[in-house]
């Protein structure tokens, strides 16, 4: 079945998501929202704020999301692959939940 809306969308320059619940997963999906582009570390704790995340929770996620992502020297964050594999398990995950809640 094909999705009617996306799950990301931009308004004036900022990102909104809805894939994930928590911090990790939502900084995931604004990675992924503009991915393969990167963006800096404070943006995205400014972000997650937006998405209600407290700036502890928001710091917190950035350890939490290591593995899925590259730093560079500037400090800007850019999804890897394996980023990009867990995003859409989370894509999926949530799919199924809802699918399991129509029944």
């Amino acid at each position: 079945m094909r999705r009617k809306f996306p799950l990301s969308e931009e308004i004036d320059g900022r990102i909104y998501t809805q894939i994930g619940d928590s911090a990790p997963e939502v900084a995931l999906g604004i990675l992924s929202a503009i991915y393969p582009k990167r963006m800096p570390k404070d943006e995205l704790v400014r972000t997650l704020r937006r998405h209600e995340f407290s700036d502890n929770n928001a710091n917190v996620a950035l350890g939490r999301i290591k593995k899925y992502v590259d730093i560079d020297e500037q400090s800007r964050v850019r999804l890897r692959n394996t980023g990009v594999q867990r995003v859409d398990e989370l894509i999926s995950e949530a799919s199924q939940m809802k699918a399991k809640k129509r029944k």
